[in-house]
């Protein structure tokens, strides 16, 4: 199922695009494979939805805010760096903005321009293209996720997201670390490091780390660094396999 986040300028224009959006859905019999998960006039919303959405999404959004102010992007840009693979959609009445989304490096699936575009026409168009996208996220990442089993839900997290796994105490506990999250769960280092891709190694007894997330390695105190918040320990029996 592909969540759709809808944010607009007010809570008018959010209520059309969601209509547009169902009829879509209902006409093209999509409506199984999509939904409008959250509608919203605050963009910083979509942002935090894609914080705790670990698949592929859609995010749909004003360029700009009912006072003018241009958060439509900086939200864009922000819900980017959280996930790189999910499709943003811009609908606005400034084109001339298109330039500046170019040069933000958000890298917009569409950007439908009020009052010039068939909007109903576009959002189709857009919808089918993320149907695509996201079959073929799923058909060629089939180990590029991993499923974190706790109490009361089993979640699926992108493993690109994944800085390291720590285990802890004595009861077989398991910290996830994510960029902008943690979980805890039950299970072994074993038997994780059996679920992950290649790029997923042991460095210490206590420690799996995701490779490509390394920002520095620090050979003299033996700790890998991932960015200014999160680091690890690795070990000098292990660290050969931070270098292959």
């Amino acid at each position: 199922m592909i969540k759709i986040g809808i944010c607009g300028i007010n809570q008018q224009r959010v209520k059309e695009t969601e209509l547009i959006i169902d009829k879509i859905l209902f006409e093209m019999k999509l409506d199984c494979d999509f939904k409008v998960d959250i509608l919203t006039t605050h963009p910083e919303e979509l942002v935090d939805h894609a914080k705790n959405n670990n698949q592929y999404g859609v995010y749909i959004l004003n360029v700009q805010d009912n006072k003018g102010q241009l958060k439509g992007i900086r939200s864009a840009i922000n819900i980017r760096k959280i996930d790189y693979q999910s499709s943003i959609i811009f609908i606005s009445s400034r084109s001339e903005l298109i330039l500046e989304i170019l040069h933000s490096h958000i890298y917009p699936l569409d950007f439908i321009v009020r009052g010039l575009d068939d909007i109903e026409l576009r959002m189709k168009k857009s919808l089918l293209k993320c149907k695509e996208i996201y079959n073929n996220y799923i058909n060629s990442n089939v180990r590029d996720v991993f499923y974190v089993n706790t109490r009361n839900k089993k979640i699926k997290v992108l493993c690109n997201n994944i800085l390291y796994f720590e285990s802890i105490g004595y009861k077989h506990k398991i910290k996830l670390r994510l960029e902008n999250d943690e979980y805890l769960f039950y299970g072994t280092l074993k038997n994780s490091l059996s679920e992950l891709p290649e790029e997923f190694v042991r460095c210490h007894k206590s420690f799996i780390v995701n490779k490509r997330k390394i920002k520095e390695i620090d050979k003299k105190n033996r700790i890998i660094i991932f960015d200014d918040k999160n680091s690890c320990l690795f070990s000098k029996n292990h660290y050969y396999k931070l270098e292959e």
